[in-house]
């Protein structure tokens, strides 16, 4: 069998990216990883290419353009391509006379209700869909219909091993909190929710602080909310923070929550839990699959303040429950969510997508569709 030649597309490649950087990361390792493989990347983010995956990475630096014309000129030196989401895979190589299997990951809300119609599409002419919940490939499916048939792959960190700083308890900590997130206008994250219930959460527990990680289009909007509070003194807005900066926040404080209305996996959560963290999260969305209710974390109905607050008094209040959620948790993680897990789902769905082109129909593919 010839070496397959393997192409894998994503928005970013950077450590500190957001999610969709974090998946691309992850299968670029998992190639890197695999004999019999010449596997490259391409990403759309006007960045540096990046040199830490094992594999060579070139960027488009942000022109959409560059990034269309470079995967078109991969179907003639590439057997497989690998789209990290259906955006990116619009640009799927469609050369007349050649007919190139692609993978595809299916990630929340980009496959639910508000999906652009060009992704679906895009996401329907995948040789392979894979969901990262069983939710996102169940909701997308209720929605779009025809994609019961999507294999799911629950992500992972990109560590196989806990920060040294878990080797304490969390007990020891003060009693504060942290959600590390996108802030958008929308809110869906829940960080409205947490910074509206935070008087009533110091109320119950006097010592109680908020931290708030993350950047976006809701950040100052965020800012203004916070300086608005009666306990703003309680609440710090950090804005975005590098890997190091993030790692030290998550060794010092006692849990982790992000109560996000339309979360299709959550990688902060399996990353907070890493970490030996209990996590709150929305009893809506994927987070059910990761999170388990009072087992590793708590999970709250949205629109509901009085069972958030609750919950999050409990967590902050009460140190040793705090440390055997978070202890489970860590357990949790490194039994489904390590790198290694992921490299093992992911390999054997990688495995049979590369034994495609023997069962690959060459067929005239449709005109390229501008992204």
């Amino acid at each position: 069998m010839a070496t397959p030649r393997v192409l894998v597309t994503g928005f970013a490649s950077e450590a500190s990216h957001d999610g969709m950087g974090r998946v691309m990361r992850l299968v670029c390792r998992v190639l890197a990883a695999r004999d019999g493989i010449a596997a490259r990347g391409l990403t759309l983010a006007n960045a540096e290419p990046t040199t830490d995956l094992g594999i060579p990475v070139a960027t488009a630096r942000g022109s959409r353009l560059r990034f269309v014309l470079a995967a078109q000129r991969a179907a003639f030196d590439c057997s497989h391509v690998v789209h990290t989401s259906c955006n990116m895979a619009q640009a799927h190589p469609r050369i007349p006379g050649l007919a190139l299997p692609s993978l595809t990951f299916l990630h929340g809300v980009e496959v639910w209700e508000s999906a652009r119609p060009r992704w679906i599409r895009a996401a329907r002419r995948a040789t392979v869909r894979v969901c990262n919940t069983r939710y996102t490939r169940d909701r997308a499916d209720r929605v779009h219909g025809g994609f019961s048939d999507a294999l799911t792959c629950w992500l992972g960190t990109e560590s196989d091993e806990p920060p040294s700083h878990t080797s304490g308890a969390v007990a020891s900590r003060p009693p504060e909190l942290v959600i590390a997130g996108r802030i958008e206008r929308d809110g869906y994250k829940g960080h409205d929710e947490l910074v509206a219930c935070w008087p009533r959460v110091v109320e119950a527990v006097p010592a109680a602080r908020l931290h708030v990680v993350g950047a976006g289009t809701g950040l100052e909007e965020l800012r203004a909310r916070v300086a608005a509070s009666p306990v703003a003194s309680r609440i710090r807005v950090h804005g975005f923070l590098g890997d190091a900066e993030l790692e030290a926040l998550y060794g010092r404080v006692r849990a982790f929550a992000m109560p996000s209305r339309a979360e299709g996996f959550g990688l902060v959560y399996v990353e907070a839990m890493r970490h030996g963290l209990p996590v709150l999260a929305a009893s809506e969305g994927a987070a059910p699959e990761v999170v388990r209710d009072g087992e590793t974390g708590y999970l709250v109905e949205p629109g509901r303040p009085e069972p958030l607050v609750a919950r999050l008094a409990a967590l902050l209040g009460d140190a040793a429950r705090a440390d055997r959620l978070g202890r489970a948790g860590q357990a949790r993680w490194r039994e489904h969510f390590r790198f290694g897990c992921f490299e093992a789902r992911f390999g054997a769905i990688l495995d049979r997508f590369l034994e495609e082109p023997s069962r690959a129909r060459r067929t005239r593919p449709a005109p390229l569709a501008a992204p």
